[in-house]
């Protein structure tokens, strides 16, 4: 559009709501504007004293407007790319919200030209207002998408709140300013809460016949409810130099293995349990439970051990009065009394030993003196007929 003149008296003077509200919304959505006077410029491969040869307004005024696109900075960041080929703008003084009704259409940021490069550039005075329409106030495809996505929402909120509780929420077309109003009126604190599952997790203990993986599933639901409530904080500017979000995780994590710990069975794994927390660099909480795992194991190969080792020797002597010489052997002696089929006149010995080395003996005569047992037992010993078993 060429240059055209305005008759005598008439100014171009549009508020800061008019520039958003209609010139730049209907720009921006494709709508047509009644007075094409605004032309589109790309201000950045300009400079500034060249721009009023591209107004389509011939005026004395030195203020003239222009549609630019904005050149950013990085490809996935939000500042603009402010350099011309002879300078650069840089912003001053925070951004200004524009209003429309009460209600805030977009934004209003003020720029100063600086000659050269930065930081070394000249201030200069010119000054330039970039205004930028707000997301929800465009209405291509993907705005009318998105607005369909909040309605549904809204719609879905209040469906699934109680009628009677309905009637006191006014009516919102976006799901933040309603979820902030349903917050703040029924939101009840979690300190209640937080302080049972901490509760929960001093009182949960490993019995006697529980297994450490038994163990670690009783403490892993409580956890991770828990860490709903405490989350780890974290922050995305790549600029922190506290590495708090790390510091935070290594001390749930410490708090973590003290509990896994403190609630080990103290007969079973007492020893090692004062071993790792004993150490000077303790463990995470994986290897204390892998080490835990690997002292199970050990303890049931150490038991089915023991069950084989315990073995008892059994050796029975029998000597009938009669016949001392007579070979007779039984494979169910019973100590303490005669076999069944044996007369009166018999007598029974039986000797037992342990794997410890301790052994016992048991006798039974038919009422001999001692004189008399004493010669018995030395003329057995002469001719001494063993039946021999072992029992597991």
């Amino acid at each position: 559009m060429t240059p055209q003149g305005l008759p005598p008296g008439f100014r171009f003077r549009p508020t800061d709501e008019e520039l958003v509200n209609y010139y730049l919304k209907r720009k921006v959505n494709g709508q047509d504007i009644d007075l094409d006077i605004i032309p589109e410029v790309d201000l950045y491969k300009c400079e500034p004293w060249q721009l009023a040869e591209k107004s389509c307004l011939a005026s004395r005024d030195p203020e003239w407007y222009f549609f630019g696109p904005r050149d950013r900075k990085y490809p996935n960041g939000v500042r603009t790319n402010g350099a011309t080929r002879g300078g650069y703008w840089k912003s001053t003084g925070k951004d200004r919200r524009v209003t429309s009704q009460g209600r805030s259409i977009g934004m209003k940021k003020t720029l100063v030209y600086y000659k050269g490069r930065a930081p070394q550039g000249i201030r200069k005075d010119w000054v330039m207002h970039e205004y930028r329409l707000d997301d929800h106030e465009c209405e291509n495809e993907t705005s009318i998408g998105l607005q369909c996505v909040q309605a549904m929402l809204v719609q879905w909120i209040l469906n699934t709140i109680d009628s009677s509780l309905r009637k006191t929420i006014s009516y919102f077309e976006e799901t933040r300013p309603l979820w902030m109003v349903l917050q703040r009126r029924f939101d009840v604190g979690n300190g209640t809460r937080k302080q049972h599952l901490k509760s929960a997790l001093a009182e949960c203990k490993q019995s006697a016949d529980m297994s450490i993986g038994d163990y670690f599933g009783k403490l892993q639901p409580l956890w991770d409810e828990l860490s709903t409530y405490d989350p780890i904080p974290s922050c995305f500017c790549g600029y922190c130099i506290f590495y708090l979000g790390k510091k935070f995780q290594l001390k749930q994590d410490n708090d973590r293995l003290h509990e896994f710990l403190c609630g080990i069975h103290v007969e079973r794994f007492g020893a090692l349990r004062s071993s790792l927390l004993s150490q000077d660099l303790q463990p995470t909480l994986d290897r204390a439970y892998q080490a835990m795992l690997q002292e199970e194991q050990l303890q049931g190969k150490r038991t089915i051990s023991l069950d084989r080792d315990e073995v008892m020797a059994m050796a029975v002597q029998y000597s009938p009065r009669g016949n001392p010489c007579s070979d007779s052997r039984s494979k169910g002696a019973h100590g303490g009394a005669a076999q069944p089929g044996h007369g009166s006149e018999s007598a029974l010995a039986v000797h037992t030993s342990t794997p410890g080395g301790s052994s016992a003996s048991s006798v039974a005569g038919p009422g001999l003196s001692e004189l008399e047992w004493g010669k018995l037992r030395s003329f057995v010993g002469k001719f001494d007929y063993w039946v021999r078993g072992s029992s597991i």
